[in-house]
Parts: structure tokens; sequence; C-alpha cells
């Protein structure tokens, strides 16, 4: 038993109907607002010296100004990679010398 031109046509719209408020409804969701990095700042640690040698009181903050970071008068701004997630900012950031330090590098998980 086959089905009619019509019966095919009137299936077909359904199912793509059916497909098209599927996708309409989930799109809000996929162009929500994605988080952004944390903003400009002063970051100050807690604990002990980042950096050997960084004998500043009180410990020297992480500069964090647009896609340029540094850690305090030890470190010099340079590039880094700042992403964002729903958790926080991930950073990651590389220095060929840092004070009397040489390949320092910063990961700060979001």
């Amino acid at each position: 038993m086959t089905a009619s031109p019509d019966k095919i046509r009137r299936t077909v719209i359904a199912v793509g109907l059916g497909l098209f408020w599927q996708v309409a409804a989930v799109s809000p969701a996929l162009s929500a607002k994605r988080p952004s990095p944390c903003p400009a700042g002063r970051y100050l640690v807690v604990g002990d010296a980042l950096i050997a040698g960084d004998t500043a009181v009180p410990r020297e903050p992480i500069v964090v100004d647009g896609p340029r970071i540094s850690i305090g008068n030890v470190c010099p701004s340079i590039r880094a990679k700042l992403t964002a997630t729903p958790k926080g900012t991930t950073v990651k950031a590389n220095w060929s010398t840092c004070g009397t330090q040489k390949k320092v590098r910063l990961r700060a998980p979001g």
C-alpha cells in the first residue's frame, strides 16, 4: 500500500514544523550570554609569596589590565590568556624571567 503524494506532503510539513518548534524552543538557551573574564583590577594573594624574592609587605597583588597581567613589582606586565568559565576566570601567563626566577608560569583555575 502506498501513500498518496498529498499525505506524504502533509507528513513532511508536520515533521518540519515539529522540528522548527523544537529548535525555536532551544535557541534562547543556546544564545544565552557567555560569561566574561574578570574585570581589570588588583587581586591580592593570601598566604606565601608567589615569587621567591618578593619581600613586599603586604604581598604585591596580581594586576589584571585587560589582556595583560603582572605580579607586583617582581614580574612585569605581559600578555596573558584569560578565559571566562561559568565558575570564574582561568588565567595562564608565562614570564621568561621574574625577579631572580626564570621561566615563571602562572596557572589559576576559574
